[in-house]
């Protein structure tokens, strides 16, 4: 390392390259994955807006809930049965949305049954295609 003094100041020059300093190859590669960032966002937009007027257009409540049985996506017949937008659901939970005699049917019925047949562990059935 070479020391340089001017005045006032004591400056250092390192001959070895800055940490901060990109090459042009690293450069390249950082924008290469920035474009495929891009790409990827793009077809994942793509992609949900597709589901999103897929479900919409099914004329039946189709809903996902996460473990906890919050809703994660509903469409607009669902929401329409519960009587909320879609967007006022998704993250609540049937237990604040609906009257509670549905609800107590909701987890002695349905919710056992659909644990119980698509679990994590359990591969869907053959037939359910």
């Amino acid at each position: 390392m070479q020391t340089i003094s001017l005045p006032e100041r004591q400056y250092t020059k390192s001959r070895a390259p800055s940490q901060n300093a990109l090459t042009l190859p690293m450069l390249n590669q950082k924008a290469e994955l920035e474009q495929r960032v891009v790409e990827r966002t793009s077809a994942l937009r793509q992609s949900q807006t597709l589901l999103a007027q897929f479900l919409d257009n099914i004329p039946a409540a189709c809903y996902t809930l996460d473990m906890q049985e919050c809703y994660l996506m509903i469409n607009q017949v669902g929401a329409q049965v519960i009587g909320y937008t879609p967007e006022a659901i998704v993250g609540k939970s049937a237990d604040k949305l609906l009257p509670a005699e549905v609800t107590q049917s909701w987890h002695t019925q349905i919710i056992p049954r659909s644990k119980r047949r698509w679990s994590a562990d359990t591969p869907l059935p053959a037939n359910s295609m």
